[in-house]
């Protein structure tokens, strides 16, 4: 009797798939392709690309719920950096780091939410010049 060969089939790299999920306890860090960090508390609803549900070990002990998913990803989770400079004080100091990092500004000695928020309103104006 001949056997028959199994025929290996290989999956194309397919794009990430954005997941929406809700913490059900505990704390979550979710890095971005930055590095940056969020941190993320109990009820606290966020995006991710990773399969967090791997992380849940039984049904007494479950962190993460999925509530939706979105394919494909975009590249980044980045915020947009503000086009009006006076809009920047409407985003938190994590999104105020992203940016920076995105647009290569140095933060490094900022101490406070202001002094990265005019960091930022100076290199946007120095750009426009």
């Amino acid at each position: 009797m001949a056997r028959r060969k199994k025929t290996e089939t290989r999956e194309e790299a397919t794009e990430p798939v954005i997941r929406t999920f809700r913490l059900l306890r505990g704390g979550h860090i979710e890095n971005s392709p930055s590095g940056v960090g969020r941190t993320y508390k109990k009820g606290d609803i966020f995006e991710s690309i990773s399969d967090l549900l791997r992380f849940n070990q039984g049904p007494n002990s479950r962190k993460f719920e999925e509530i939706g998913s979105v394919a494909p990803a975009l590249p980044t989770s980045s915020p947009e950096a503000p086009s009006n400079v006076d809009t920047v004080t409407s985003y938190t100091v994590d999104e105020l780091k992203i940016i920076a990092d995105d647009e290569e500004i140095d933060i490094s000695d900022c101490t406070s939410k202001e002094e990265i928020e005019e960091r930022i309103k100076e290199a946007a104006q120095s750009q426009r010049v």
